[in-house]
């Protein structure tokens, strides 16, 4: 994208530095998009949404493996058509095969469904590029141009390159950091409301279950008194029960794991199709900070006060406990 720009809509790369990343040696496929907003209807209540298009070449589909037309057709350059994700047909009104649809008074026709594993993808509308450069108004350039970038070749050491070059002022991102900066902001409130809210509820949780061994311990203070009068010793019943204390603030920790869901809706007013997908990385550091959370918070304390209830009920003199006072 263009140095300095921080989303797609207000990105620019003009045609002549496009050609030239084109010729780079390094690159080995690049797509020049027009990033563009397009009005639609959702099925359920008929409200005005925008949608994202996306004019794009047949390059686009050779940087997305993934993008695969499940109905009807592809493109065709220099008609006026469009390639619709399912998660869009299946949110959105007029969006089927055969449906017109207007954009900035040109009717284009859907031509085909396209899915895409699952990504944001699945949610846009592809057009021709040319065609959408004129009806959007964007002539001269695209909106950002996505390159895939050889093996042997390194970001830095291309962007170095790019940045010797007086014609070019754009900076390659990794795609992984560019969605990761959109939402930086945004993480950071989710993950402080993440944990304040895993802390408060671990810790109701361990409360809640001390009270309650520390009164099932009392309960049975007949029971122990029992077994002291046909000669246990009183040290014996100090400890009882040391290990599901970490249960409940384990579980409301692990729970955190949930919370952290990416909104790469950096863009206001644009409705995104998501997916929530936990990788297996998550799920372990969630697990590990459940039982750590857990253990030293529920386990060491827990163990603690039923020692002392324990001992408490030990050194009751054994007719008072019997007598269950």
């Amino acid at each position: 994208m263009r140095s300095g720009s921080t989303n797609e809509m207000s990105g620019w790369v003009a045609a002549e530095q496009l050609a030239i990343l084109e010729s780079t040696e390094g690159l080995d496929v690049v797509s020049g998009e027009v990033y563009v907003a397009i009005s639609a209807r959702k099925r359920d209540d008929a409200s005005k949404v925008d949608v994202v298009g996306r004019g794009v070449t047949a390059a686009a589909f050779a940087l997305r493996p993934e993008v695969v037309v499940v109905r009807g057709r592809s493109l065709e350059p220099g008609k006026a058509e469009m390639v619709v994700g399912v998660g869009a047909n299946a949110q959105y009104q007029g969006f089927e095969i055969g449906d017109t649809v207007d954009a900035r008074g040109m009717a284009f026709t859907v031509v085909g469904h396209m899915t895409a594993a699952g990504s944001a993808v699945e949610s846009e509308v592809w057009m021709d590029l040319p065609l959408a450069q004129t009806v959007f108004r964007r002539p001269g350039g695209v909106s950002v141009a996505r390159v895939r970038v050889a093996p042997v070749v390194g970001f830095a050491a291309l962007n170095e390159r790019l940045a010797d070059d007086p014609r070019m002022s754009v900076a390659i991102i990794p795609e992984t950091e560019f969605f990761a900066s959109q939402s930086a902001s945004r993480a950071a409130l989710i993950d402080f409301f993440a944990y304040f809210v895993a802390a408060v509820m671990g810790v109701g949780a361990v409360a809640a279950a001390l009270n309650t061994m520390y009164t099932a311990v009392r309960r049975r203070t007949v029971e122990i008194a029992t077994l002291r009068a046909i000669g246990f010793g009183a040290s014996g019943h100090c400890g009882v029960g040391s290990g599901r204390s970490d249960g409940p603030g384990g579980d409301r920790w692990r729970d955190r794991r949930w919370a952290r869901l990416p909104d790469p809706r950096w863009l206001r007013g644009i409705d995104v199709q998501r997916g929530l997908r936990v990788a297996t990385r998550v799920c372990l550091c969630g697990d590990t900070g459940a039982g750590t959370y857990g253990f030293d918070v529920g386990a060491l304390p827990g163990a603690a006060r039923r020692v002392a209830s324990g001992a408490a009920c030990a050194r009751m003199p054994i007719t008072r406990a019997l007598r269950g006072d």
